[in-house]
């Protein structure tokens, strides 16, 4: 372990003399949380509150992991006369696993990195040309990257980020006038013990401002192109598997000055080796009779200096398969975050969640689970001027989580994503501190 550790330092090492060796390096749109919690009702480690079968939760005094991730930006050339300019962006992460215990967290090759709850790796590593006098002043990239992906901030939820997790290249911010357009292109598989499928997946993104002042309207299309390799001729329930693929995207976003913030409000389908709808994870051989839609809105307010916070409601609707029970769900989640700034460096901020699960053509007897989850957190705050989203924050917290008709043996409160932190328990509390920056 003491050599994992050495060698840690040392690239950490390397990568910071780099910075210094060249002026124009910098650091911006990097990340890090860290902190301590601990079981208030049972004794032992921090759990963190989620139902089965969802996608996210409620972050605010909800997290016990450590995850950080520093970006690099280099601008390796740039013409004065043209203003042509070519930069590489790298970025490496550590951390993502959950419980702050020792052995908890290894890399895909097995090896543990950093601290000894954390994993080192990489999460972006791309080229990009800047080209005022191309095609509309568009940006030409390849390689890895976080691909104007999109998010509901205290879910932690990134609801449309196909290309994250797999090479790609594209072309984006092409001016047409009335609005601006993007165009990527990546090949993703899906595994399922020895059998895989390869997809070709184009992403095509238009973005417009329509007639409301403050207001813009994105629409986008996903599509998983089966090359058929892998694929049986038919998957559970005797369907077919989904040549093509398709997720759908339409996202309006308007400022708010009366609020001092703004609200989107966005809707997705998709099925087929989409209906999982998530971060380049098609599914194996899905078929067109496997969906998902979701619709779902942020509302981000601070109105006045004192007071500020999120606004999020959630519903999505799955069909897993075509069996004749129990063949899908849907889910509604409903979120409040307000914070009382009591000055410029202090603020007083609530967290209230609400998750429930329906599941379509219950089986007999199946009940529909439910979770609420509140949390108080006062924090030190590096200013009020920017509400909801001022960092870095250093926070103490205590949550309470209480839940209904979740199956025994089914964890709720969990470390690690399995270990049930209150076996036999309908309710739980948790309690610790935690630091959280972006710059």
């Amino acid at each position: 372990m003491r050599i994992k550790h050495a060698m840690f330092a040392v690239a950490m090492a390397a990568v910071l003399t780099a910075t210094t060796a060249y002026a124009n390096v910098d650091l911006s749109g990097s990340y890090f949380r860290d902190g301590v919690g601990y079981n208030a009702s049972q004794g032992g480690a921090q759990a963190q509150f989620q139902l089965p079968n969802t996608d996210f939760k409620s972050r605010l005094g909800n997290e016990n992991n450590t995850y950080m991730e520093i970006n690099f930006h280099d601008t390796m050339f740039k013409d004065a006369a043209s203003g042509t300019q070519m930069d590489f962006v790298f970025m490496p992460a550590m951390g993502g696993c959950a419980g702050n215990e020792a052995g908890r967290c290894v890399s895909s090759t097995g090896n543990t990195l950093g601290f000894a709850s954390g994993a080192l790796y990489i999460q972006q590593s791309y080229g990009l040309v800047k080209a005022p006098t191309l095609i509309g002043g568009a940006d030409i990239w390849i390689g890895n990257r976080y691909y104007q992906r999109h998010n509901i901030d205290n879910y932690d939820f990134f609801w449309w980020n196909v290309m994250q997790g797999h090479g790609a290249a594209g072309i984006e911010n092409v001016d047409l006038g009335a609005g601006k357009f993007a165009f990527a292109l990546t090949r993703m598989s899906s595994n399922a013990g020895a059998i895989a499928d390869s997809y070709v997946v184009p992403d095509l993104r238009f973005v417009t401002v329509p007639f409301v002042p403050g207001g813009t309207i994105e629409v986008g299309v996903d599509l998983a192109l089966s090359t058929g390799k892998g694929i049986p001729s038919a998957v559970a329930g005797g369907s077919a598997h989904s040549t093509l693929s398709p997720w759908l995207t339409l996202l309006y976003t308007q400022t708010i000055g009366a609020l001092g913030g703004d609200n989107f409000i966005g809707f997705q389908y998709g099925s087929g080796a989409f209906v999982q709808m998530e971060n380049g994870s098609p599914l194996l051989g899905g078929s067109s009779d496997q969906k998902q839609w979701r619709i779902f809105d942020q509302l981000v307010y601070h109105p006045v200096p004192e007071f500020s916070g999120e606004l999020a409601l959630f519903y999505q609707n799955k069909t897993l398969s075509n069996a004749a029970n129990d063949n899908g769900f849907s889910i509604i989640n409903a979120q409040l975050r307000p914070a009382y700034h009591v000055n410029n460096w202090f603020k007083l901020a609530f967290d209230f969640w609400y998750s429930t699960i329906s599941h379509l053509n219950a089986l007999s007897g199946e009940s529909s689970p439910s979770l609420f989850k509140a949390t108080f957190a006062p924090t030190i705050v590096a200013g009020q001027k920017d509400g909801l989203w001022a960092r870095p924050e250093f926070r103490v917290f205590v949550t309470y989580a209480t839940w209904s008709n979740v199956a025994a043996g089914t964890p709720v409160g969990s470390v690690g994503g399995s270990d049930d932190a209150y076996p036999g328990n309908t309710s739980g509390i948790t309690a610790g501190a935690q630091v959280e920056a972006w710059w």
